[in-house]
């Protein structure tokens, strides 16, 4: 853990602990030249309390002074971060010292209502024992089969992550959840990078077989472009892909984007967008004028895949 390097072990980390202790918005806590108060990676515990954690990858021998001062950094101030309710040093070496042991149970004494923890190399070894997936990513075949031993039935890293998908779902055990979060975090203030970003997830989904998750992520991302004005584009996509799922025999009406393409075709032929997009966002432009007529051949197109439904007494949503 050591050849992973400080930043390495925090990302590490960060994989770790989320997994290891299932948090919820799991995070590394700012970045170089930030102050960090004492932490490096946050979350939040199945009970709804705070965690924060230490991630330290020194060549050097944890004594328990480092120890101490770690707590102390963190909960002696005035307004700890997050106001956590569990602190954790993670630490790339061994730890083997009476000393460390006996200092963890004095601190634990002294904050009797938050649990203090540490977790060493060997520690995260027994841990990950079970998460082959996260173990092959980080350190590769060679180490994971002399660490835990080699066999022929062993997975190997793409077979790991296939089913760790299939049982966590796919945006977890993918490790796409922070960048999901990231995009999350970008809608306001930047909708473009944030459809990107969406757009980015949904390629990934899409190309391990998770299609109608993919299509989620597609959806998020068309939703933001429209917000700002990209409205041809949209329509234009939108079609296509209405297209190409009634050609796999499903109803118009069924597509996750038929809100989005019919919103987009009111701006183009009415030059209005329907409520639930005409939020203030950054980089949006104001509603245009009609640019397409209703006998336009792409507003047609719509009407006549929507007219598929009817046939099917399924029917199509009028032109707005």
């Amino acid at each position: 853990m050591l050849d992973l390097g400080g930043i390495g072990f925090e990302r590490f980390g960060l994989e770790a602990v989320e997994r290891l202790d299932a948090l919820r918005d799991a995070r590394i806590y700012g970045g170089s030249g930030d102050t960090q108060n004492g932490i490096d990676v946050y979350g939040t515990r199945h009970d709804g309390t705070r965690a924060v954690y230490q991630m330290r990858c020194r060549d050097e021998r944890l004594t328990a002074a480092k120890l101490r001062n770690a707590v102390h950094d963190y909960f002696d101030q005035d307004e700890p971060p997050f106001d956590a309710h569990h602190f954790e040093l993670c630490w790339a070496g061994d730890v083997n010292d009476v000393a460390v042991d006996k200092e963890l149970e004095t601190l634990r004494g002294a904050y009797p209502d938050r649990t203090i923890s540490l977790r060493d190399r060997r520690k995260f070894t027994g841990d990950l024992i079970q998460h082959r997936d996260l173990t092959l990513r980080w350190f590769g075949e060679h180490i994971v089969a002399a660490v835990y031993g080699a066999h022929p039935q062993a997975p190997t890293l793409v077979a790991a992550q296939d089913t760790t998908a299939f049982l966590q779902g796919p945006v977890g055990g993918l490790y796409l959840m922070q960048r999901v979060n990231a995009a999350e975090e970008l809608r306001d203030t930047s909708p473009r990078e944030a459809a990107a970003a969406f757009r980015g997830i949904a390629q990934e989904l899409a190309a391990k077989g998770f299609t109608p998750h993919a299509a989620q992520y597609l959806t998020e991302a068309r939703s933001l472009l429209l917000a700002v004005g990209d409205v041809e584009a949209v329509y234009e996509e939108c079609l296509v892909s209405l297209e190409q799922h009634i050609d796999r025999g499903h109803v118009a009406l069924s597509h996750p984007d038929i809100t989005s393409m019919l919103s987009a075709r009111s701006v183009l032929t009415a030059g209005q967008l329907p409520a639930r997009f005409a939020r203030p966002t950054v980089g949006a432009r104001p509603s245009p004028s009609p640019a397409w007529a209703v006998t336009d051949s792409r507003i047609q197109r719509s009407i006549a895949l929507l007219a598929l439904d009817t046939a099917l007494n399924k029917p199509g949503e009028a032109l707005l």
